[in-house]
């Protein structure tokens, strides 16, 4: 467990922190701050429990003994439509970090009734101090005090090391219009030569989108999408058939996964991972594919341009896959 052997800093984000798993994480951190170490938690307003109307829940946060900031912008549309959330989830313990899809809340443990799974991504190396000073911006902007980190620029910007191979750290950010990662994404999806897989819980993309998944699929490229049958928004379930009936008119491989037992693989009510492979790229984080996601939230993701590393991300996809048919 990081946290349990973490002798530094442990610097948290996550969109929705709610039941035993927020009541353990707290002690967890409590135990990490009464020892040294410097902790930080930067939570969704909006995803951690309509916390702009939960009193008695903000103080309590303030009232925790290492610092708390919590994400909120304070535009009324903003909050209404649930826009420029932190969707964003992020652990950085020493050395060590970890990005993807997984909310802190119950239904993310093994053996719930409505167990969610996800699939994250630990890594080390220089993109870590990357992701520290992304952190940092945000501790900065939302807890109005300075968080100081020595880190490798920049951010969306060239790749740096991870473990050895080369990554970077991709982030949308709505309070800045920084909407670059969804221009690169249609980029690669344009320039792609072999294969573009895409395992997704919310697959609502552009028209523009869809028609280069389509047009790669005209070229040759291997194009698969793997998404959910079902989701937890009857809406996007709905939007979801669209998409799907779009993609296999053209001949578009779709699996969509109802998320039963399959040989012991597919064990999920629901599965949250949100993974896209291109050639030999792999991206892992927090971004769906759809509106929201791409420019309407704070969303970060880790991209390593490594054949080894992409090959393994090719074969739980395909394990996935294959499974859901």
């Amino acid at each position: 467990d990081v946290i349990d052997h973490a002798r530094e800093r442990i610097w948290l984000t996550t969109f929705i922190l709610s039941g035993e798993v927020k009541a353990q994480l707290i002690v967890k951190l409590t135990a990490a701050h009464q020892r040294g170490v410097d902790v930080r938690l930067l939570v969704d307003r909006a995803g951690s429990g309509l916390l702009h109307f939960n009193a008695a829940a903000i103080k309590a946060y303030n009232a925790l003994p290492f610092p708390v900031a919590l994400y909120h912008h304070r535009r009324f549309r903003a909050f209404i439509f649930m826009e420029k959330r932190l969707h964003s989830k992020i652990v950085i313990a020493d050395a060590v970090a970890f990005l993807g899809a997984h909310n802190l809340r119950d239904e993310v443990m093994p053996g719930h009734q409505n167990y969610v799974r996800n699939l994250s991504l630990k890594f080390a190396g220089e993109v870590v101090e990357s992701l520290s000073e992304l952190f940092a911006a945000l501790w900065s902007d939302n807890k109005n005090e300075p968080l100081e980190v020595v880190a490798a620029r920049p951010i969306n910007g060239e790749l740096k090391r991870v473990t050895g191979v080369p990554a970077r750290i991709i982030y949308t950010d709505p309070l800045t219009r920084d909407h670059r990662y969804n221009q690169y994404l249609q980029a690669l999806f344009f320039a792609a030569r072999q294969r573009i897989y895409i395992w997704m819980p919310y697959m609502i993309p552009t028209q523009v989108m869809r028609s280069n998944l389509i047009m790669a699929h005209y070229a040759g490229v291997d194009v698969k999408v793997l998404m959910p049958k079902t989701t937890d928004s009857p809406l996007v379930d709905n939007a979801h058939q669209l998409v799907l009936n779009e993609l296999v008119d053209a001949g578009v491989p779709c699996v969509v996964s109802t998320g039963n037992t399959t040989a012991g693989v597919c064990e999920s009510k629901f599965d949250h991972s949100k993974i896209l492979i291109v050639d030999d790229v792999s991206i892992i984080g927090s971004t769906n594919l759809d509106y929201r996601s791409l420019y309407r939230n704070h969303e970060t993701n880790i991209e390593v341009a490594d054949p080894a590393v992409t090959q393994s991300m090719v074969q739980l996809f395909e394990a996935r896959y294959h499974a859901g048919q």
